[in-house]
């Protein structure tokens, strides 16, 4: 399937027909317009957009901006930050590069600092976030809820808790002992999140549970759920997973397992809520973020340090290695310019964000900073957007 120019983006009725472009393209792509007339290779620092609180002022808690996940919605030319330290969903527009507003502020758990009871790993909110649709998005809180907010009107539409699955007398040995199974709050945050629009679904992952678990959410309102999933082998969390319209599947990354210690890639059914195939992999990658390209070519952020997978998402087979950089969270893949990108703030020889072509070969990596672990870009310019703690959200072009 031929991927549409640029100009097409503003004729794209709904994102379900957006998100299976941006998740599946196979066959040729156009070159956005700019793409290809400038040094493809030389991102450069072109501004940085702050919000409300951030940075906070001094003595402020916290002391740096707290955010997680970040997403693009081309089709309304919106940009999407888990906002902690204003407890909401921010906005930004991708054309006039400004803020625009943060949808539901004060509605989520906002920042925890690390203190009894308390961490931005288990309890914080917004986490993930994922946008379904006319100024719908979707995005997990710490108190194990999914979250439905309007970013047009500001409002919270709708909160729906988490689904446990797990109900075994014992947990695992990997998730320590003594344990019983989590349950509500104790189920800690809902983080991130795949949306599948062929079958009007949301998929959402507690991934600080254990075992962590996914929770199967309808896009038809009240949003109620309609399913759930236990990765009861899991014993290092589940992250960020992503739709794939060919295999019309869920695929969800494993960054540990008990019979997969480097690391397993798991295809996830959302009519059965089961799991259809497991990949293990060979080599230590921990895989989180996920982004699917063409021919069924998928790139691995790799949170272990040592190297950067591509693999086949059909066979599990592995295409590709970018030795050298890791500490990976987030990914993306823009298919008008069939690139990937990830997000390594944990990169062992220091903060990255990392460029590949559409084969898995890397192209570049631009030193950011300390926390820069959330990309997302945009495809119909190619520019690179990148919360930071202390600068706002950076945005790279070329």
């Amino acid at each position: 399937m031929s991927f549409p120019s640029p100009t097409t983006f503003g004729k794209i009725a709904t994102l379900a027909g957006l998100v299976g472009i941006l998740a599946g393209c196979n066959g040729g792509t156009t070159p956005a317009a700019g793409i290809g007339k400038v040094n493809q290779n030389a991102y450069g620092l072109s501004q940085a957009v702050t919000f409300a609180n951030w940075p906070p002022a001094a003595g402020a808690v916290p002391a740096v901006s707290s955010f997680d996940i970040s997403f693009i919605d081309p089709s309304v030319n919106q940009y999407y930050v888990a906002d902690r330290n204003n407890a909401g969903v921010s906005v930004i527009n991708t054309q006039t590069l400004t803020f625009v507003t943060t949808a539901a502020a004060g509605k989520f758990q906002g920042y925890k600092p690390n203190g009894p009871g308390n961490s931005p790993a288990t309890n914080a909110g917004p986490n993930g976030l994922v946008p379904i649709g006319n100024g719908i998005v979707f995005a997990g809180d710490g108190d194990s809820t999914l979250k439905v907010v309007n970013v047009n009107t500001g409002a919270l539409l709708q909160t729906q808790p988490a689904v446990n699955p797990y109900t075994g007398a014992a947990l695992p040995a990997t998730c320590g002992a003594p344990g019983t199974p989590t349950t509500g709050a104790g189920n800690q945050r809902l983080d991130e999140m795949a949306y599948d629009p062929a079958d009007g679904i949301v998929l959402a992952i507690n991934d600080a549970a254990c075992p962590p678990f996914g929770t199967f959410y309808s896009t038809t309102a009240p949003y109620a759920a309609v399913g759930s999933i236990a990765y009861t082998t899991a014993n290092g969390g589940a992250e960020q997973p992503t739709w794939d319209p060919t295999q019309k599947q869920f695929i969800q990354p494993l960054p540990t397992t008990i019979a997969n210690p480097n690391g397993e890639v798991d295809l996830v059914d959302p009519h059965s809520f089961l799991v259809t195939k497991v990949f293990g992999l060979p080599s230590n990658c921990q895989p989180n973020g996920t982004a699917l390209g063409q021919n069924e070519t998928l790139f691995l952020g790799c949170s272990a340090t040592g190297e950067i997978l591509t693999i086949n998402a059909t066979t599990g087979a592995v295409l590709n290695t970018i030795p050298g950089l890791g500490g990976c969270d987030e990914v993306w893949y823009n298919p008008t310019a069939n690139r990937f990108y990830a997000g390594c703030s944990n990169n062992a020889s220091g903060p990255v964000f990392v460029v590949a072509d559409g084969s898995g070969n890397l192209i570049t990596s631009v030193a950011t900073s300390t926390g820069a672990h959330s990309i997302a870009v945009d495809p119909a310019t190619d520019h690179i957007f990148l919360p930071t703690q202390k600068s706002g959200v950076q945005v790279y072009t070329h």
